[in-house]
């Protein structure tokens, strides 16, 4: 094991040959704060938090090491700037001070959340952290053991790294498949951006470990698979799947019939990559054609459902649960759409007795049905009237799911506004 600037507690415990191996580490925003895991000569594992971390990470480890012994050992922190953190084990989980988006995240993935001196706290759907990271400008990184994964890159080098990355396979994103092959994620949370970073991907037998990653002002550095050309001849369908992205000039990109006539700020749909930089976006009124990359910002790094695959998907379980009565658990809008980021929609989502979508989503889905309009948004909408479906609720479920349908009846009547 090769270190530097290790704290000379732990330092001397290594000097003394105390320590068999060091299990976990992180570092926060000042000399003090600190996290280590290791395990002893004889096999038992322990953890040392330094006097400068934060002190609600000090309450919630004393907290565990008091009520829950088994909870202790696999404890693991990912300590950050202005004293953010998160800290984990197994299920368990509490953060501090994160990006929204990741808090966002993690609070969708878990059974329900809390707020406790400072944090949020949850417990994940029989799963754990596998790889967290995160910057205060957005950027966030999260990766659980059953291979959930989300990203947000909000500067342009570490989503050029990140699309660079993946480029070797001959796919615009990664799927399960490609994600398998990630070994691991890691952003300064202490550099001015989000521009310290490294993507790492596993090593295969015979070769180097690929990699991308950067430090500070420096230069890029990679060093990757050779490509497959065979792949990256061949056009790869998304199957159903989308990615938004913003033009980023006016015009065609070279005037040609098949480019699409593209407004500055206007947002594409891309559908297809197509290779050398060119993909098939759909524009305003579903129109289609090609775009070069350079033409275009990825701030939104997801796959996206296409609206009419989801829209089949959710009238489907709609009308499934209106036959179905008494209804005893509400649909999880979420899992058919979740295209906005805005800022002021984010918090709405992230609160634990709201739908997890917003109006924006629910346009994006609603305009799948094949006959979007106003009359229809009306029509559809009268299935959520809460004195309505009330009548269809198992009646110790009557008031949580009559909230849940106020709330999507509400929101289609601001979709209706939107529409005006």
């Amino acid at each position: 094991m090769l270190s530097n600037y290790i704290p000379s507690k732990i330092l001397a415990e290594l000097a003394g040959c105390a320590i068999n191996r060091v299990i976990w580490a992180s570092f926060g925003d000042n000399p003090d704060s600190w996290f280590f895991a290791y395990q002893s000569k004889g096999g038992q594992i322990a953890v040392r938090l330094g006097p400068g971390a934060p002190r609600p990470l000090f309450d919630y480890i004393e907290h565990i090491s008091s009520t829950s012994k088994e909870l202790l050992g696999p404890i693991r922190v990912q300590l950050g700037s202005d004293g953010s953190f998160i800290v984990w084990s197994k299920s368990a989980w509490a953060c501090r001070n994160v990006p929204e988006t990741l808090r966002f995240r993690l609070s969708r993935l878990s059974s329900g959340t809390r707020t406790h001196n400072g944090m949020t706290m949850g417990s994940l759907k029989a799963s754990t952290i596998l790889n967290v990271a995160w910057h205060k400008d957005g950027s966030c990184f999260l990766r659980t053991l059953d291979n959930h994964v989300g990203w947000v890159y909000r500067t342009n080098t570490i989503r050029a790294a990140w699309d660079k990355i993946w480029a070797e396979v001959g796919v615009p994103g990664p799927g399960l498949d490609e994600m398998a092959e990630l070994c691991y994620v890691a952003i300064d949370p202490h550099a001015p951006t989000s521009d310290t970073f490294a993507f790492i991907k596993k090593q295969k037998v015979g070769e180097e470990v690929p990699f991308i990653l950067r430090f500070g002002q420096e230069p890029v550095q990679t060093r990757l698979s050779r490509p497959d050309l065979r792949i990256q001849m061949v056009p790869k369908l998304n199957n159903g799947y989308f990615r938004w992205a913003v033009s980023t000039r006016s015009g065609r990109p070279h005037q040609d019939d098949w480019d699409l006539e593209l407004k500055k700020g206007q947002r594409v749909r891309v559908l297809r990559d197509m290779g050398k930089g060119w993909y098939v976006v759909a524009g305003k009124k579903d129109t289609k054609g090609w775009v070069h990359a350079s033409w275009l910002d990825f701030s939104d790094s997801r796959f996206h459902e296409d609206p009419r695959t989801a829209w089949d998907r959710f009238s489907a379980d709609v009308n499934k649960m209106m036959r179905s009565p008494p209804v005893k658990d509400f649909l999880s809008m979420a899992d058919y759409v979740d295209t906005c980021t805005s800022d002021g929609c984010m918090v709405g989502k992230g609160e634990d007795s709201g739908l997890g979508i917003c109006a924006h989503d629910l346009q994006v889905l609603l305009s799948g049905c094949g006959n979007y309009s106003l009359s229809f948004v009306k029509t559809w909408r009268n299935q959520f009237h809460p004195d309505r479906f009330a009548q269809s609720c198992a009646p110790e479920h009557t008031e949580r799911l009559k909230a849940k349908a106020e709330q999507l009846f509400v929101l289609h009547g601001v979709v209706m506004e939107m529409m005006a």
